[in-house]
Formats: structure tokens, sequence, C-alpha cells
């Protein structure tokens, strides 16, 4: 996830009033497919949802690894199944940024890396929040 440290960020700012949650895709950028130059991790694609558990686990482990005090917020991790319903429902190949309450979808960012705002969903998140 592009801005990862930003999220944690937020996500801990937020921690008393939010509960975040993320859902591991297909792979973007896999090593026998569409392989990115500047990718950190070199991931195959995901042929079967043990595959795709074990890249989301290397992600679980990043959020660790990226709080400095090896306290990282708590954020589950879910993994899309093989079928891709959550990418395909919420068109989020590579990445996105939603924001649901009450089951309700009040806020879908624009497609990762480039077209969405870490900012902007937590903007969001301020305007929903009772004052």
């Amino acid at each position: 996830m592009a801005s990862l440290e930003r999220f944690i960020e937020l996500a801990r700012a937020h921690a008393d009033t939010v509960d975040f949650a993320v859902v591991y895709l297909e792979e973007a950028h896999p090593t026998n497919g569409w392989l990115y130059p500047s990718v950190e991790h070199y991931i195959e694609q995901h042929t079967a949802l043990t595959d795709r558990v074990a890249a989301a686990s290397i992600l679980e482990q990043r959020l660790v690894e990226l709080t400095t005090d090896g306290n990282a917020p708590r954020v589950p991790i879910y993994v899309d199944g093989m079928d891709n319903a959550v990418s395909l429902a919420f068109g989020a190949l590579p990445e996105r940024l939603a924001i649901v309450v009450d089951g309700r979808v009040e806020f879908i960012g624009g497609r990762g890396p480039e077209d969405y705002s870490v900012d902007e969903a937590f903007a969001t998140v301020q305007k929903l929040l009772p004052q």
C-alpha cells in the first residue's frame, strides 16, 4: 500500500473512534506478470488462496516494521477471495481507500497509488465523526 506510513499515523490518531481494516487483493505487480521496477517484495501471481494469505502476512509484518515502537495500530488484514469479489465490487485494483459506516459506503477514493489520498479519506472520517 502506498503511503502506508501516513495510514499508520492516522490510524493511530483515530484508534479510539474508528475501526480500520485492510483487504489484501490480488498482487498488482507479480513477478510473473507486470513487474514494476521499484517493488519491495517479489511475489508471483497468486494461484491459490494460501498464496494470497502468505502475501498478506508480508503486509502485516510491514505494518509492525513501520511502527517505530513496535506497537502497530490494530488494523486487521482480510484477504480477498480468489474470485476477487471485493476488488471487483470496489474497483480496487491495485489499491483503493474506502470508508464504510454501518454497512453503507460513505467514501471511495481514487485508484492508487497515484489517484488517492490518505489525507482525503481521513478528512472524510473527520466529517463523519460526531462533533
